[in-house]
């Protein structure tokens, strides 16, 4: 069924399937600030359409895509409890099922899809003290189990809550960007920090490689990234130079085969709204 512009949750999850279609799962309700566990997916024709609604309501997870499945990993729910459920959808029958458990609760983890038999978690936030955790885990699609990654090396400095991790060769795992929210001194507030170091996890000797701070400008994951043409893109929010707003705006990041990035295709939401507006004349018009 269609949804209403009134269903659209708070800091939902969001990803892009394989077919460019835009799934939103989970947040808050946009009155109550209560936990929700709506999935909406975004049809040009019809809107907003509301589909089986997760298992449990939950925000702060992470997401993956897989052979026509949304795969789905921990979380919090109320009071800020991180969970460990994890369950998966498919778009087919509309149906959710849920999976292997994993072996540490956790929040806003990184999930990158491996040969697409196996699924990678790194980092996110703990169930015990709000802060990142260095946990790497790794879900075999097949035997529906978790083993716990202990790398070889660890590399400090790095905000590990919301990174970007993809597959970019036979062996390797690139990351890059993340955030952490701090407490700003003397004030009330969550000052956020975000990242732009870029580094690599190499699953066979199970070691990081540090690229530095490659990327043009720290920000946060919309969506899962792609690879095209051996460019990897991902949509990303445009911060501002305080580190605790966002600007109006997105852009495409960008990263060659030679892992150099960069912002493409920056778009305002002004204009967005513009183009929107003209598309709806356009259609009452016809």
């Amino acid at each position: 069924m269609t949804g209403s512009d009134d269903e659209i949750p708070l800091y939902p999850s969001t990803i892009f399937t394989p077919e460019l279609d835009l799934y939103i799962l989970g947040g808050l309700h946009p009155k109550t600030h209560e936990y929700m566990n709506s999935l909406l997916k975004y049809d040009k024709m019809q809107g907003l359409i509301t589909l089986s609604k997760l298992l449990e309501k939950k925000m702060a997870f992470g997401l993956c895509c897989i052979a026509g499945l949304i795969y789905i990993f921990g979380g919090k729910t109320k009071d800020n409890e991180r969970i460990d459920l994890c369950e998966r959808y498919s778009i087919k029958t509309n149906k959710w099922e849920p999976i292997g458990k994993m072996k540490e609760k956790r929040s806003s983890p990184g999930v990158c899809s491996f040969k697409e038999e196996e699924i990678y978690l790194f980092f996110g936030t703990d169930s015990k003290s709000s802060s990142p955790t260095e946990m790497i885990e790794q879900y075999n699609i097949k035997t529906n189990s978790w083993v716990s990654i202990y790398p070889v090396n660890w590399l400090n400095g790095f905000e590990k809550s919301q990174i970007t991790c993809h597959q970019i060769n036979e062996n390797q795992i690139l990351l890059f960007g993340g955030v952490n929210r701090v407490e700003g001194e003397g004030k009330d507030e969550k000052i956020y920090k975000f990242c732009t170091r870029m580094m690599i996890f190499d699953v066979i000797y199970k070691n990081f490689e540090n690229w530095g701070n490659a990327l043009p400008q720290g920000s946060l994951n919309l969506g899962q990234s792609f690879i095209e043409n051996n460019n990897l893109y991902a949509l990303r929010t445009l911060p501002k130079s305080s580190d605790n707003q966002f600007e109006s705006g997105f852009a495409v990041l960008r990263i060659t085969d030679m892992l150099e990035p960069s912002y493409i295709n920056v778009i305002n939401c002004n204009d967005i709204k513009t183009m929107m507006k003209l598309q709806k004349q356009g259609e009452k018009m016809e």
